[in-house]
């Protein structure tokens, strides 16, 4: 289980890697464009992110190009935002899990140890009871032989 986790955490991470890379391109290029087309003024964008249009938008119009630029600007800064959440709480559950997997590791190597005690306490109890047993078995057999020499004699 531990090398399984190590593996989906090593391509989690690798996937995570790659998606702020393509995130962080991503911004790089909408500054650019932001650059090339002036930055609107502040009641424009508030106008524009307040606008139902922009529902409309995020609710999965096909017609893209009915949008304005700054919308669709919007609707991509939105839509990484939400991207970038995901992975945040994906990453959370990930070290949550490790957490719990590594409480579970302690909880059985402490479980081992208490068996292994178990164990050797019954290995110990079985020899002793076998030296017991077999001190018992010879004393027995003092005694039949004892007892048959007894009768072969008043034979």
């Amino acid at each position: 289980n531990t090398e399984k986790f190590k593996a989906l955490s090593a391509g989690f991470l690798e996937e995570m890697k790659t998606r702020e890379d393509h995130n962080a391109l991503t911004t790089k290029r909408l500054d650019e464009i932001e650059q090339l087309l002036g930055n609107p003024n502040q009641a424009d964008v508030t106008t524009i992110i307040d606008s139902p249009r922009i529902a409309q938008l995020e609710g999965g119009s096909n017609h893209m190009a009915n949008f304005t630029l700054p919308e669709r600007l919007i609707y991509v800064e939105r839509s990484l935002r939400d991207i970038a959440q995901k992975q945040i709480e994906q990453g959370r559950q990930v070290e949550d899990q490790k957490r719990v997997w590594g409480s579970d590791r302690a909880s059985l190597d402490e479980h081992q140890a208490l068996l292994l005690e178990r164990i050797l306490q019954l290995e110990r109890v079985t020899g002793e009871s076998a030296v017991m047993h077999s001190r018992s078995i010879a004393e027995a057999k003092a005694e039949l032989d004892a007892l048959c020499g007894r009768f072969d004699a008043y034979e």
